[in-house]
């Protein structure tokens, strides 16, 4: 299951890994500070821009994998993993793509964000910080909004405003608890990203 599913994020995993690695060789031909964090700055909106359909065909694999999970909790007869996964896969089509191309926007916002304020001299500390805090609380919001959108996908059929509304609902007042589980996963994939930076070192 979790094979099927990683075939999903081959391509996304596979590019932004490889660009990760151009991006954090050192340019030849030395530069200032300031050109140096905005050169950062373009490559990695212009990766996270790339990497949109293909995090979003990534995203189409856990509408397989939350189908098959629910088949599971609820211990239905025959189930087949294989088949079980692509009928998901067709089944929360719709859902997986929204939450997929929500998620890619987010994140290019997100790192476009980040990437860009290093590039503004003397910009404010002060000013800073809660922007990145706010930034990243919304970036929570948003990742569990789509989780709750896939896993909702596989148990229940609403109407699209009603689907919205509760997905967002929850992401919101659970959010104490969905921090708790989200950072346990940004730990374990922010060593994904470490792995690019350590090997040019």
């Amino acid at each position: 299951l979790s094979l099927l599913t990683s075939v999903f994020f081959l391509p996304y995993f596979s590019l932004d890994f490889i660009g990760q690695l151009y991006i954090n060789v050192p340019p030849q031909t030395s530069g200032n500070p300031s050109e140096l964090a905005f050169r950062y700055f373009v490559l990695q909106s212009l990766l996270a821009t790339i990497n949109i359909p293909f995090l979003t065909l990534g995203f189409l694999g856990l509408g397989g994998l939350f189908y098959v999970i629910k088949k599971l909790a609820f211990q239905q007869p025959d189930i087949n993993l294989y088949r079980d996964f692509f009928h998901g896969v067709r089944v929360n089509f719709k859902d997986s793509l929204l939450a997929g191309v929500i998620f890619s926007i987010y994140l290019l916002i997100f790192i476009s964000n980040l990437t860009f304020y290093p590039t503004i001299s003397d910009f404010p500390l002060y000013l800073s910080i809660p922007f990145v805090i706010v930034l990243t609380i919304v970036l929570l919001l948003v990742i569990s909004f789509t989780f709750y959108l896939l896993s909702g996908a596989s148990l229940y059929r609403f109407a699209w405003k009603k689907t919205i509304r509760n997905n967002g609902l929850l992401a919101f007042i659970l959010l104490p608890q969905n921090i708790g589980m989200l950072l346990i996963s940004v730990g374990l994939i922010s060593l994904y990203y470490v792995v690019p930076y350590l090997l040019l070192q």
